[in-house]
């Protein structure tokens, strides 16, 4: 989704609204940290001081993997992870693991599909057991 925005920004022109960007990579007390998805609406509030503007470095960035992202070839992407992304810190490993989806060159199969199948292989599970153990 901030990849959407960030290539939206970069598509309308000068904006007269204040936009800014809240971006971590841990938070006190919850571990392991995924994301911003994780944190109750009071420590998300807590945040909202440390928010910063986004830059037009960002949303140049940001629409750069977009375009590579939406495109039909996922070499692209690749390119980035190889590359890295000053201007979004989080952006590379978030899309190492998005490419981990693309099917297996050995096997065929994404890196959710190896997990489900060892989790079954190892331990017998009820979906709902499954579905957690693959949350960690």
């Amino acid at each position: 989704m901030v990849l959407r925005h960030l290539h939206w920004l970069g598509t309308v022109g000068p904006v007269t609204t204040r936009l800014s960007l809240i971006c971590i990579g841990a938070f006190a007390g919850v571990e392991p940290f995924h994301g911003l998805g994780q944190l109750t609406p009071a420590q998300l509030a807590s945040l909202f001081p440390s928010r910063r503007p986004i830059t037009r470095a960002e949303v140049n960035a940001g629409s750069d993997v977009w375009r590579a992202f939406t495109s039909d070839d996922p070499r692209a992407l690749n390119l980035i992870v190889h590359r890295g992304m000053a201007e979004l810190p989080f952006m590379q490993g978030a899309i190492r693991r998005y490419l981990e989806e693309f099917p297996g060159l050995q096997d065929g199969l994404s890196r959710t599909e190896r997990a489900v199948l060892r989790e079954i292989r190892y331990a017998a599970r009820s979906a709902r057991e499954l579905f957690h153990a693959l949350q960690g």
